[in-house]
């Protein structure tokens, strides 16, 4: 009964956010556009004015006891950024990982069921899994705005989860870097914002540069080293679930000083 007064209300949210939806960018959205033949992620900073992103913080809230919703951030673009009439895909990438205070490293073995229009795809427990995507329609003027409705278990306990994604187009050579969503649940904002640095500093700002000292060197092959065979998700580049010799590999081929 609860789920079905869920669908119900979320349904009715959609259809308010399509009527909402407007020319102008939304500074909590996810901003897509096409360059260089690659599909880009941004934030709005001011205006229409955007900066590549890759860390987003959504908007979680509890719809009267009936089920935690994530309705924020969705997906907007500019007109004419993205392929007029073409198709985006956004592609869950990992199971829900849960901060323990330093790292990400942990899953959490919650789940959450991603929705739009008719599709439903539920997230697994399996790190490095990929259960599907959501397909998202460009306009004939090549922008989009479209809210994805996220659904959390409502058993979901106190804290900071993380999933990663990435966003391709039908039209795109290239899909998007990988991207980051973090869901704060009746968590300080202090520790929102640890959570947010690290993913910031571990995870996106230079794969392999594990102590960020700004560069790929000796320390961080002693760090790979440190967490051989484990799942430790900063130290395994090539995102296989454990750290192995890909990651060595991944981690020499990037020796020096970062970009």
């Amino acid at each position: 009964m609860k789920r079905t007064q869920a669908l119900a209300i979320g349904l009715c949210l959609s259809v308010v956010g399509e009527a909402l939806a407007g020319g102008s960018l939304h500074d909590v959205d996810i901003i897509l556009a096409e360059s260089g033949d690659q599909v880009t992620t941004s934030r709005v900073i001011s205006g229409n004015m955007t900066e590549p992103e890759h860390v987003f913080v959504a908007q979680v809230f509890d719809l009267a006891g009936v089920f935690i919703l994530v309705d924020d951030p969705g997906f907007n673009s500019l007109t004419g950024a993205l392929p007029a009439l073409s198709v985006c895909e956004w592609e869950i990438l990992d199971a829900l990982r849960v901060w323990d205070g330093s790292s990400f490293d942990d899953i959490s073995g919650f789940t959450i069921e991603f929705t739009f229009g008719a599709q439903s795809v539920f997230s697994t427990t399996t790190p490095q899994v990929s259960p599907g995507s959501i397909a998202m329609a460009v306009s004939d003027i090549g922008d989009i705005h479209h809210h994805p409705r996220q659904f959390l278990e409502d058993t979901i306990e106190d804290g900071i989860y993380l999933m990663r994604f990435r966003m391709s187009n039908s039209a795109v050579m290239n899909p998007s870097d990988d991207f980051y969503m973090v869901y704060p649940w009746n968590a300080d904002q202090a520790d929102v914002d640890a959570a947010v640095a690290y993913v910031q500093h571990s995870l996106v700002a230079c794969p392999g540069d594990l102590d960020g000292d700004g560069a790929v060197g000796a320390s961080d092959l002693a760090n790979v080293i440190g967490v051989w065979n484990s799942s430790d998700l900063s130290a395994d580049l090539d995102q296989n679930g454990v750290v192995g010799a890909g990651d060595l590999a991944d981690l020499i081929g990037r020796w020096g000083a970062c970009p």
